[in-house]
């Protein structure tokens, strides 16, 4: 918390992408959660769990969302958001998708644009 509060203080948000003890050691602190309650503790995999933190360390709420909740305020955010122009948008095959993801791992966007329209 000592890394986060300073953050939270600025009124920054902080996303802090965790899994397993860590999340649980993070639970147990802004919770106040005994540490026999904290080993019963399930934690859902890939539920976003979003908490608004006072300037002292309390908390003032928290949420924990639903996955299919999460993913539908993602796409909405894209469909009003997202780079709809680039070349692997407009053709949605699986074979699109697939050059694009290995190219887009090796470099950026701009650089990838060019070579994404040769093979496809």
């Amino acid at each position: 918390m000592k890394e986060i509060l300073p953050y939270v203080c600025e009124g920054k948000n902080v996303l802090v992408a965790a899994h397993g003890n860590s999340l649980r050691s993070l639970i147990k602190f802004l919770d106040n959660i005994s540490d026999e309650d904290i080993v019963k503790l399930e934690i859902p995999t890939g539920a976003p769990i979003h908490y608004v933190i006072n300037e002292d360390g309390s908390v003032k709420s928290k949420k924990t969302s639903s996955m299919n909740s999460f993913s539908d305020n993602i796409v909405s955010w894209y469909k009003e958001n997202g780079r709809h122009n680039l070349p692997w948008r407009k053709n949605i095959s699986p074979y699109s998708v697939w050059i694009s993801e290995i190219m887009l791992q090796q470099t950026q966007v701009k650089t990838v644009i060019p070579y994404f329209n040769k093979f496809c």
